[in-house]
């Protein structure tokens, strides 16, 4: 996957568009501590973990598609979708995990592991 980390205020010099990323054995796409990275028109396919873990405000999230994210334990073969309920919070990925101070425009996600009640 792509990484963006500790890029400060130059985080908005940094784009990724009309890519796909596919079976990533981690996040596809992370953005921490890095202002303004703009994520346009992507896929991810097969993530290991969340497909986009985004932690940086003033991000740029916008048309993009995840696909099929699953939990560490499952691409393992130790759990089975009756046990994800004993799984700690880690473990339980989501396509977009964004915090609230980024814009979220657009996406759409279709198939992940995380428990929704």
């Amino acid at each position: 996957g792509l990484s963006f980390s500790r890029l400060g205020k130059k985080g908005s010099l940094s784009m990724v568009r009309d890519c796909a990323i596919w079976y990533a054995f981690n996040t596809a796409v992370g953005v921490h501590a890095s202002e303004g990275v703009a994520l346009i028109n992507n896929v991810a396919y097969h993530s290991l973990g969340t497909t986009y873990k985004i932690w940086s405000k003033g991000t740029v999230v916008r048309g993009n598609l995840g696909v099929h994210c699953v939990t560490t334990l499952t691409y393992r073969g130790k759990a089975s979708r009756a046990n994800l309920e004993k799984v700690d919070w880690e473990d339980l990925p989501a396509v977009f995990h964004v915090t609230k101070d980024a814009v979220v425009e657009g996406n759409h996600a279709a198939g992940s592991e995380r428990i929704g009640k």
